[in-house]
């Protein structure tokens, strides 16, 4: 019943429909992502899965000729995208969010290109445009899809720059378009998109503060060492007359030199310095805390008592606190002998337990038991057959089904355990039977 809410569980039982000779096939594989839905419908990659078995589906009926039940396949495909998404302005409740729905535009995209045609897809995208949020990942999966799978470069182009009007302030849009402009070899427009974005974003330098880092970073990539140092240069100079300058400047340029896809110039506590000053944290909040002041001990507080200067008095005060003096220097002898001195631990004469044996692992084998579990447990399952022996199988809809119209609530267990373990009443007593082989006695004396 808890597995009822575990997406990998739905999407194995309808691949096991699909792949496994008793499974039921594309048509038990689409029954079980409906249920699926009912049980997660905030889940969309089950929705996506839908639709792959139903592209699989319309795939298998075309090579085997039949075009009309492909056709019906893929219309059932679509359908569940188009459910994802709507018509451009509404949508479904757990496709509200904008991330959701943008994924969801994109893999309606891909659908349409593999299944049905470019120009499918090219509609999917228009469609996608009206949207209001519509992010900046669906213009660059357009692009890209554009250019990587045929080749269209001017079409990629033209996406990429309409995608500008709205996101020509971001860093991520910016760079996924040099990307692109580096991949057909484009490198001037490729800087000259830098200048366009950096002029955008003049008034405000926190917003072109990333801008500049990935353009230096593109220019070491693709330029000259003199057109590195001079734009770190107006990098410096842009944010120094905003007063949005870093602090540790030159570290920012060196890391932004050096490092590429995860490698550090560094490592090691240098490494974690780095990591922990381009943050803005603080590093001393990071390393180790400082050490704090030694606690004066006794020694030293006698110390400092003798240390004082002597006061003015006359002889018996002297000779009193030269016993004092005296006095403090045995107690602490007394006390550092105390410290060199370990307490000897008690003497018992129990007989020592007998140590355990050393615990030794040897490498599994085919028939050994789990070590993870009780050895019972774990030759039970070693003794079970293997996966591929097929039994009886119980009508696991069924079972599923009873289990949810179940009440397992704590007071209906607790009632039925009551229940089961009352104890029984003990049997009515009458009295005793006559014993048999006696007889009765009469008046008289006469048996």
């Amino acid at each position: 019943m808890f597995l009822y809410h575990y997406p990998e569980l739905w999407y194995d039982a309808a691949t096991w429909h699909v792949n496994h000779p008793l499974g039921g096939g594309y048509v038990s594989a689409a029954h079980v992502f409906e249920r699926a839905n009912a049980a997660l419908p905030g889940c969309a990659m089950l929705r996506y899965a839908a639709a792959d078995v139903e592209e699989a589906a319309a795939y298998k009926c075309r090579s085997e000729g039949n075009e009309v039940e492909a056709s019906e396949r893929l219309k059932d495909a679509e359908a569940i995208f188009k459910a994802l998404v709507g018509d451009g302005s509404e949508t479904e409740d757990f496709q509200e969010d904008k991330e959701e729905r943008a994924l969801s535009w994109i893999m309606y995209m891909r659908f349409a290109r593999r299944a049905m045609s470019v120009k499918a897809s090219r509609e999917v995208f228009m469609r996608a445009r009206k949207w209001a949020e519509c992010p900046w990942q669906v213009y660059v999966a357009s692009a890209r899809m554009e250019w990587e799978c045929s080749r269209e470069e001017k079409v990629a182009r033209n996406i990429f720059e309409n995608g500008l009007k709205k996101f020509m302030t971001l860093k991520e849009y910016v760079e996924a378009y040099v990307e692109f402009l580096l991949g057909i070899g484009d490198m001037v427009n490729g800087r000259t998109l830098y200048e366009r974005a950096l002029q955008e974003t003049s008034n405000d330098q926190q917003v072109a503060q990333p801008l500049w880092d990935s353009f230096i970073q593109f220019e070491y990539r693709v330029g000259t060492i003199d057109a590195v140092l001079k734009l770190e240069e107006r990098r410096r100079d842009a944010l120094l007359a905003s007063g949005a300058a870093p602090q540790s400047d030159a570290l920012n340029n060196m890391a932004l030199r050096y490092r590429f896809m995860g490698l550090w110039p560094a490592t090691g506590v240098t490494r974690e310095y780095m990591e922990a000053v381009l943050a803005g944290k603080v590093w001393s909040s990071l390393g180790a805390p400082p050490p704090a002041a030694p606690k004066a001990t006794a020694t030293d507080e006698d110390e400092k008592v003798e240390s004082k200067p002597a006061g003015r008095g006359g002889s018996e005060r002297d000779g009193r606190r030269e016993g004092r003096d005296v006095g403090r220097a045995e107690r602490r002898e007394e006390r550092r002998e105390e410290r060199r001195t370990p307490p000897r631990p008690a003497v018992s004469m129990a007989p020592k337990p007998t140590p355990p044996p050393p615990v030794v692992v040897p490498l599994p084998g085919p028939n050994e038991p789990l070590k993870q579990l009780p050895p019972a447990l774990g030759k039970f399952i070693v003794a079970l057959p293997q996966k591929a022996v097929e039994g009886n199988l119980p009508p696991v809809d069924l079972v599923i089904d009873v289990l949810m119209q179940t009440d397992l609530s704590h007071e209906v267990l607790m009632r039925v355990y009551e229940e089961e373990n009352r104890p029984e009443a003990p049997p009515e007593r009458g009295p005793p039977p006559l014993q048999q082989g006696f007889p009765e006695m009469h008046p008289g004396g006469q048996g």
